[in-house]
């Protein structure tokens, strides 16, 4: 599915792509030759062992490509305590790393939110908490009806927001997304699975190196 990209006078201030080992190995000398400004990466899941494959290589590739870097590590737990090792292992894989874009939390795991909107807002600030003390931005991503449920959002005014839902509309939420990953079928040349698609994200952050 591809789209076009926004106007920038429209609010938005960068176009950019997600990526774990599903996108296989990246043909970065692809990527630099495309319109994008920056790319979230997956670090990893859940708490150790398991980095995502190509955490390395797509770090080293985007920075070589001149893109802007934020990184992601899925959720997996359904309690504060482990979301904190669940903090403190992706730490462990960025190593000191510099990122411009945030660290995000993705939690879209049904048992995330089997405790309920308090538990939830616990974990999702116990990882966002981690995170900052460790010098980086935290960031949480979820669907729309997820984040517009399942979210107590007085708790968590540190934390930056990525929404995913799939419309031609801007979703509407309690709190201003800071990225909005728009489709989950966009075609970028270089990083597509072997489903033919890629995961297509607008920015409305004008980011500059956070670490």
């Amino acid at each position: 599915m591809k789209r076009r990209f926004p106007d920038r006078a429209a609010g938005f201030s960068g176009n950019g792509f997600d990526i774990s080992s599903h996108n296989g190995v990246v043909d970065w000398n692809l990527i630099a030759d495309a319109d994008m400004d920056f790319v979230m990466i997956r670090t990893g899941l859940g708490q150790a062992p398991d980095v995502d494959a190509q955490f390395e290589a797509n770090y080293n590739g985007a920075v070589a490509a001149g893109l802007k870097v934020g990184v992601y590590h899925l959720c997996c737990t359904r309690t504060p305590e482990d979301a904190v090792k669940e903090a403190e292992f992706c730490l462990e894989i960025l190593d000191g790393r510099d990122l411009d874009y945030p660290v995000a939390y993705d939690m879209e795991r049904k048992g995330t939110f089997a405790g309920g909107r308090e538990n939830t807002t616990a974990i999702a600030k116990a990882f966002c908490d981690t995170i900052a003390d460790a010098g980086y931005v935290p960031m949480i991503y979820s669907s729309a009806s997820f984040l517009n449920e399942n979210f107590d959002w007085k708790k968590l005014k540190n934390c930056k927001v990525w929404v995913a839902s799939y419309s031609d509309t801007r979703p509407k939420l309690p709190v201003s997304a800071d990225l909005w990953q728009y489709t989950k079928k966009g075609s970028l040349e270089g990083a597509n699975t072997d489903k033919g698609y890629c995961d297509l994200v607008y920015s409305y952050m004008e980011a500059t190196s956070i670490k």
